[in-house]
């Protein structure tokens, strides 16, 4: 459907944008970033997400496990990236006049990064998960892991509706709800002793890692129309084992097994070369639990106990 909008784009101090004030913001002036440093990041230097290693097209989107820089960026090859300029896009009210500057994007590269974030604690947590073997039946899983599934399959219901309507605000919104709330704050905090500390092949931690790999493949489909270099960094660094969640056979043939290891993966599941290359698989409607639902509530109701054994030796 066309988008009709009646807004400017404005500078960070709501004044129109004129070569004779010369507030003008150039695309590459984000993509490099080669915008003014605001009061906030002057005082937190912390708003980058783009490793020098990698083009400034790319910046912002590497997910390599050693990257741990959190400095802003000093030099044009570190800029913020193609993606921080596409996210503000996708972020702004079009039907209203639109501010752009250093401080709304600071805002952006907080959520760009969090989203980096919840991708690479999604791929360290799924290395030895192997999808044809691993799988479990929804009767081993734990009501947590079913409680999560039906928020994705949620999520997942938002997201497609907003990009039906384009609506780029709303995909905005649920997308960053869905990391930083239900993920970050609520699911990874709650699952993390299960992944670090119980056996790698225990069901319980087989079960976290279902809502895991479930996760990664709709977010990673869900960014990549505004996030495309993320998204491509995300399936590029997807194990080939973990790669055949974005065959649609091999999926629908796991999700329908009742015995573990009854499914071979198909050939074709690693032979994608971009995540452009593989179709969008919807979740099926019975993740979607109305009881858990309602029983857990928004924000989830769950209480999570940790026992400390202490051992006295003499």
């Amino acid at each position: 459907m066309p988008c009709c909008t009646i807004g400017f784009v404005l500078d960070e101090h709501q004044r129109k944008m004129s070569k004779s004030l010369g507030n003008i913001v150039e695309p590459s002036d984000i993509i490099l970033a080669r915008l003014g440093a605001s009061k906030t990041s002057s005082k937190r230097k912390a708003d980058s997400v783009a490793p020098a290693k990698i083009s400034s097209a790319r910046a912002g989107s590497d997910l390599d496990a050693g990257d741990t820089r959190t400095d802003v960026p000093t030099d044009a090859a570190e800029g913020f990236g193609a993606d921080t300029l596409r996210l503000w896009a996708a972020s702004a009210d079009f039907s209203k006049d639109l501010s752009i500057g250093r401080v709304a994007i600071d805002t952006v590269v907080q959520s760009l990064r969090k989203v980096r974030n919840t991708a690479r604690f999604l791929l360290s947590n799924l290395n030895d998960f192997n999808p044809a073997t691993d799988w479990l039946t929804r009767d081993e899983m734990l009501p947590l892991d079913l409680y999560m599934l039906s928020q994705l399959h949620a999520y997942e219901a938002e997201v497609q509706a907003a990009y039906a309507s384009n609506n780029f605000v709303q995909w905005y919104s649920a997308t960053t709800q869905f990391t930083s709330v239900l993920l970050s704050s609520f699911y990874f905090e709650a699952t993390k002793v299960r992944l670090y500390t119980l056996d790698p092949t225990s069901l319980d931690r087989r079960s976290c890692q279902i809502v895991l790999a479930e996760t990664l493949r709709v977010l990673t489909h869900s960014i990549a129309p505004v996030l495309s270099f993320m998204a491509e960094d995300i399936f590029d660094h997807t194990p080939d084992a973990l790669r055949s969640i974005f065959d649609p056979v091999f999926l629908n043939a796991v999700r329908e097994s009742q015995k573990r290891s009854a499914v071979v993966p198909c050939a074709a599941a690693t032979s994608y070369k971009s995540v452009f290359d593989t179709p969008w698989v919807n979740l099926p409607d019975s993740y979607h639990n109305q009881e858990l639902d309602e029983v857990c509530g928004e924000p989830p109701r769950f209480f999570f106990v940790c026992v400390i054994v202490v051992v006295l030796i003499d």
